[in-house]
């Protein structure tokens, strides 16, 4: 994604005329449409539906796209891409933070409940999967308690102290 910015960069500081400059906001133009295009279906519409049951008040599916929208353009996702230890950062955070979610949904699903799901427990109010206000406190303390270990074992802070 950076590599069109200099291209289109060294492309101005060989020639920078109308035409080239025409030629470079067409070609941008349609970059633009086509990324348009792939988030639509792969990022904003899924985005959207889980904004809107967020907030069914304020927000509808088409609200919801635009939030995405702005916020996939205010939190520079390109510069995840810029460096190589840029990217292996933001992988090594991402995988503290989910990798700690799936060994405790694995571990509920395979061990607790021994594979089993009880479909109709699923849309029962007080059934098995019903928690106090819809949040399950024991999943969330252990989801942090895993999190707090994983990060204190990859900071640089805990390492020099030796907890």
């Amino acid at each position: 994604m950076d590599h069109r910015w200099d291209l289109n960069h060294d492309m101005l500081d060989h020639e920078f005329s109308h035409g080239r400059r025409a030629g470079i906001a067409i070609i941008n133009l349609v970059f633009i449409y086509g990324n348009t295009l792939i988030e639509l279906g792969a990022n904003v519409i899924p985005f959207g539906a889980d904004f809107m049951a967020l907030f069914p008040r304020w927000l509808n599916i088409r609200r919801g796209m635009w939030m995405c929208y702005i916020l996939g353009v205010c939190i520079c996702p390109w510069q995840i891409l810029a460096t190589a230890t840029g990217f292996l950062k933001f992988l090594n955070g991402y995988s503290i933070f989910l990798g700690s979610f799936l060994g405790m949904a694995l571990t509920d699903y395979l061990v607790v409940r021994k594979g089993n799901i009880f479909v109709k427990d699923l849309y029962q109010a007080g059934g098995r999967y019903w928690y106090f206000h819809g949040v399950s406190w024991r999943a969330v303390v252990t989801w942090i308690i895993s999190v707090s270990f994983m990060v204190c074992s990859s900071s640089h802070f805990c390492k020099s102290c030796n907890c």
